[in-house]
């Protein structure tokens, strides 16, 4: 089973391949990859990891709406406040591991 921690808009995700999550909206989702597991290799960022890739596509933009009630006995306060925070489904598409991004780097000087 393959997964990873990513941070997106300032929060923390364990994610796999095919999985939606929800964070407040973002318009072009990038994700920092901070560790990377699978059945042989893993892999923790100092404090991220350049050589895996997340993919990250947005499903739909809504809205959700909050409530605040403030309420004191006895003295007949009450105030009612609402807040309607836009917010972002985002999917998972496919998670890359490449080996050793110093030697593939390295590679591609060599071939210029």
């Amino acid at each position: 089973m393959k997964y990873a921690i990513i941070a997106v808009g300032g929060k923390q995700f364990i994610v796999e391949e095919g999985l939606e999550f929800r964070l407040e909206r973002q318009d072009n989702p990038k994700a920092e990859v901070l560790y990377y597991k699978d059945g042989r290799t893993t892999q923790i960022g100092a404090p991220i990891l350049e050589n895996v890739e997340v993919k990250l596509s947005k499903v739909e933009d809504y809205t959700k709406k909050t409530d605040i009630f403030r309420f004191k006995s006895k003295s007949r306060y009450r105030r009612r406040k609402g807040h309607k925070q836009p917010m972002s489904v985002l999917k998972v598409d496919s998670i890359k591991y490449t080996a050793d991004s110093k030697a593939a780097s390295k590679s591609a000087k060599e071939d210029k």
